[in-house]
């Protein structure tokens, strides 16, 4: 299959970027999250944009387009943020910075972003990846509407500590999300919520090759010490009896071969699939009242999780 997104052109203007980036003064924790944040943002905005130059259909076309947006609209929050970090060689009685650099280092204020705000006094924050295809992006919808940052918001809410990483690519598969996954599973992420294979009939993916694909996602997460939870995923009805029930197998298979390693919610979509009122005008993607239901169907599996972490 065609690796549009994963050029090695994207993968060296990556290389080169890092190698530009010149030692800095010694990040606060919550500058060091936003910095992290920026770089999976990019990385993952440019392997978009690589995929959208191949993409054929006005509808892969159109997601792709959505998902590059979202991407733009998340990096203009962290952008500020990390644009007054560079000054904190300045000292502030300096402040025309045309003076010897200080190395103070000038206190940031918190600026509304896509990340939750660290603070120490509070506890450890916990980094959860949502790696997925337009449902997790959010097609259609706000950054902050989409169903990772409902769940950052339920956590908060009950007193947890956390920051949503959304992976989402709209029309990526599971042969996608293994190609980016190592990128995603920095040391850091300390929870994995895996929801792919919903695109792979589309992209001419057998239910074999799905199953194989989330299993060395799911082995590498565990290999660097990430929990896992797996999202369900259920084959359109238009590719008849023999393969959805294939596909169904293939999540059940995969809970059976991870029975006690991985979490497991049955369907990402359960309430909200086939409903005219939780989706939007094209009956795929959930509207944001759609959103906020997925994130309650996960919302209990990711808690278990987080209280393990601690």
């Amino acid at each position: 299959m065609a690796r549009g997104w994963e050029s090695k052109s994207v993968e060296a203007q990556q290389a080169d970027r890092e190698q530009e980036r010149q030692p800095g003064p010694e990040l606060t924790p919550e500058q060091s999250a936003r910095a992290a944040r920026k770089k999976t943002l990019e990385l993952t905005r440019a392997r978009a944009e690589a995929d959208l130059k191949l993409a054929r259909t006005p509808a892969h076309r159109a997601m792709l387009e959505a998902a590059i947006q979202a991407l733009n609209d998340q990096l203009r929050n962290l952008v500020p943020v990390l644009l007054l970090i560079l000054l904190t060689a300045c000292s502030l009685r300096d402040a025309a910075c045309g003076s010897r650099p200080s190395a103070e280092l000038v206190q940031v204020p918190d600026l509304p972003s896509a990340t939750a705000p660290v603070d120490p006094t509070v506890g450890v924050q916990v980094r959860v990846a949502f790696l997925g295809d337009s449902l997790t992006a959010g097609f259609g919808l706000l950054s902050q509407q989409a169903y990772p940052h409902v769940l950052q918001d339920m956590l908060e809410a009950d007193g947890y500590h956390v920051e949503a990483v959304n992976a989402g690519m709209s029309g990526d598969t599971s042969a996608g999300g293994l190609r980016r996954v190592e990128s995603l599973l920095d040391g850091s992420t300390r929870i994995l919520v895996l929801a792919l294979g919903a695109n792979d009939a589309l992209r001419g993916l057998t239910a074999q090759q799905t199953h194989d694909n989330l299993a060395r996602i799911i082995d590498i997460a565990l290999g660097k010490g990430v929990f896992v939870l797996l999202c369900g995923m259920e084959a359109p009805a238009n590719y008849g009896t023999d393969y959805r029930d294939a596909f169904r197998q293939v999540y059940v298979n995969l809970l059976r071969e991870y029975q006690g390693r991985i979490s497991f919610v049955t369907f990402l979509l359960e309430g909200v699939a086939g409903d005219p009122a939780l989706n939007q005008a094209d009956g795929i993607h959930p509207t944001a009242e759609g959103a906020k239901i997925v994130g309650k169907t996960l919302y209990p599996k990711l808690r278990d999780l987080v209280d393990r972490i601690g």
